[in-house]
């Protein structure tokens, strides 16, 4: 199939109750068995994949078959890789009521995930947990995607014991799309990978008046995959810099002023 970009996407496919938004970076082997493991009674017509390709394309045509829309968002120039600015993207430009996200290589067990999330209200959700996979378990799943998590060992467990707890609140959480349009969407002030952008979401959408609902019928398990060590440093830079704002009473962000690239 021909290259899709930002310029050729088809945006009335995201008119959907919920679409799950999904940004990748080079890892469509990890994506592969979250799809496969994918169950949801939802008619597809009620919700989609979206998954967008940050920089380097890779051809997803071959996944159509589990309800997926995709395009590689191209920078001109091309800049470094933005985890804020590819999600303010297509923030601005969804058709759909619902938004929830994920990495690629992260999967979800329990109950229904989207049919809950597309049940939810003007709320902040989240999943109870996120269980982090340990490394020797990442070649069992390839090669068998749908492997009982029974028998996978994990390193972590992020249990949310406190709803404002930050830790792994890009594993699931979702929120109604005009509500992240108010206050502004993603502040692009934290421009490298992702990490403490999300804190600072959350801190902003509960600011907002949002309420937080955990479910607990809902975990999440994420795939080991490498870390550059750029990653390591930018998420503690970007804590310096949420640090910054939070001391100043400025995590409203994006207030008053546009969007940035996005």
């Amino acid at each position: 199939m021909a290259k899709i970009t930002q310029h050729d996407f088809d945006w009335s496919v995201t008119n959907r109750r919920v679409v799950m938004f999904i940004p990748n970076f080079k890892r469509k082997n990890l994506l592969i068995p979250t799809l496969k493991r994918f169950k949801t009674t939802l008619p597809d017509q009620d919700w989609i994949f979206l998954v967008v390709n940050d920089g380097p394309h890779e051809d997803l045509s071959d996944l159509a078959e589990y309800n997926l829309a995709y395009f590689t968002f191209e920078r001109d120039p091309a800049v470094e890789r933005n985890g804020c600015m590819i999600r303010n993207y297509v923030l601005k430009r969804l058709q759909c009521e619902v938004m929830t996200t994920r990495d690629p290589e992260i999967f979800t067990e329990g109950e229904d995930h989207i049919e809950r999330v597309a049940k939810i209200k003007d709320i902040i959700y989240r999943p109870i947990r996120m269980v982090e996979l340990q490394e020797p378990e990442t070649p069992k799943i390839l090669a068998n995607p749908t492997v009982s998590v029974e028998q996978l060992g994990h390193r972590a467990i992020h249990t949310l014991r406190n709803p404002m707890e930050p830790r792994a609140f890009h594993a699931g959480f979702a929120a109604h799309v005009k509500r992240l349009m108010d206050i502004g969407g993603y502040d692009e002030d934290f421009a490298d990978y992702y990490g403490w952008e999300d804190i600072d979401i959350l801190h902003r959408l509960v600011q907002s008046g949002a309420d937080i609902y955990v479910d607990n019928k809902v975990s999440t398990y994420h795939i080991w995959h490498m870390r550059r060590q750029k990653f390591l440093k930018t998420v503690r830079d970007n804590g310096l810099a949420f640090e910054s704002k939070r001391k100043k009473n400025e995590l409203v962000a994006n207030e008053g002023k546009e969007w940035g690239n996005g």
